[in-house]
């Protein structure tokens, strides 16, 4: 893969990153009390409406906001991981661009549509 090629894939992977932190920090926060390297928890919305006695006040509105939230960090903890994987791997040694499970090279249009793949089409299916 050229270098030109490289730092422009650099480059966006580096603006999805902040993106996908900023979304992190929008619905969850750093779980620093697990000492989990790069773990979130999702947070649990408080609408201010405490006409639910029967569950401590908590609505279900919040409960089903609380769930999305859930599904929500993970996948972007995931995300976040193929990014900072990828990061490593331009900055680390030529694995970048090669598939982690056959060791192929990965094809350039999926490099362009996902920076962050791991694997090859053929791997990944």
């Amino acid at each position: 893969m050229e270098d030109k090629t490289k730092e422009d894939l650099r480059k966006r992977l580096l603006k999805e990153k902040e993106a996908t932190e900023k979304g992190l920090g929008v619905i969850s926060k750093r779980d620093v009390e697990d000492h989990v390297p790069g773990d979130f928890d999702p947070k649990f919305p408080n609408y201010g409406d405490d006409n639910y006695p029967e569950m401590d006040g908590v609505s279900p509105g919040e409960v089903a906001d609380y769930l999305v939230r859930v599904y929500d960090t993970g996948e972007l903890e995931s995300r976040l991981n193929d990014i900072q994987a990828a990061l490593e791997k331009l900055d680390g040694d030529d694995n970048f661009g090669y598939c982690e499970k056959c060791n192929e090279s990965i094809d350039n249009a999926r490099m362009q549509a996902n920076p962050a793949a791991r694997t090859c089409m053929n791997c990944a299916k």
